[in-house]
């Protein structure tokens, strides 16, 4: 059966319009948080929002509908860690699980089988896992009773990254999820191990990128 092909869609100038725009409130946000008040999980979140929007505009197919909702998941996450209730964290992690399972809808179509890789791409996956396994067995103890959520998010995550490296995913599809992975285990290692310096820049930083390149990796055709 013919898999299904990435997006290949002509950018129009209102997507670069909303690309501006989010680029734009997600330096707002990255550089100066504390003059975004009240609207600072808006803020936050409206980069990813304006992503979603663009995969929306851009085409009716399925695996646009399915970017769509990594986005639009994404956003309700970032929204949910920037609003201070007790059960913030979960909601957030939550939103962004169902984001990982929409992005593992879109790397499916293209994945690999392990006997066609080259030994250099075996290496990495391998690495993405013994990471996975390390940062488990580091966190998960500290976790206390959102030990198995923890556990089914990076489960979920790194099944996302392990499907966009071992598959025929663009590069920079691949690298944004890198990003992401990267970005997430920032986040687990200053909330359940010790604050991290510079915390905010990095992981905002590299979550941004992430988002962007997984948006315009995943709207081309494959490398």
């Amino acid at each position: 059966m013919k898999s299904e092909s990435y997006l290949k869609t002509k950018i129009s100038p209102l997507a670069y319009v909303l690309y501006g725009a989010a680029l734009l409130f997600s330096l707002s946000y990255l550089l100066r948080p504390d003059l975004t008040g009240v609207l600072s999980p808006f803020v936050k979140a409206a980069p990813i929002w304006l992503l979603a929007l663009m995969a929306i505009i851009a085409k009716e197919t399925p695996l646009h509908k399915r970017l769509a909702m990594a986005f639009v998941f994404s956003g309700f996450g970032d929204f949910f860690l920037a609003l201070d209730f007790p059960q913030s964290f979960a909601a957030g992690m939550g939103s962004f699980l169902l984001a990982q399972l929409s992005f593992i809808a879109c790397f499916w179509p293209r994945r690999r089988a392990i006997a066609t890789l080259a030994p250099s791409e075996k290496v990495i996956l391998v690495m993405v896992m013994v990471w996975t396994i390390g940062l488990g067995v580091w966190l998960l103890p500290l976790a206390g009773v959102m030990a198995p959520a923890l556990m089914v998010y990076f489960g979920a995550l790194s099944l996302m990254v392990l499907l966009a490296l071992g598959g025929n995913a663009p590069k920079v599809a691949k690298t944004g999820a890198l990003l992401f992975f990267l970005s997430d285990s920032l986040i687990g290692i200053d909330r359940f191990v010790s604050p991290l310096p510079g915390r905010h820049f990095a992981v905002m930083g590299s979550y941004y990128l992430a988002q962007a390149l997984l948006f315009w990796g995943l709207m081309r055709k494959s490398d």
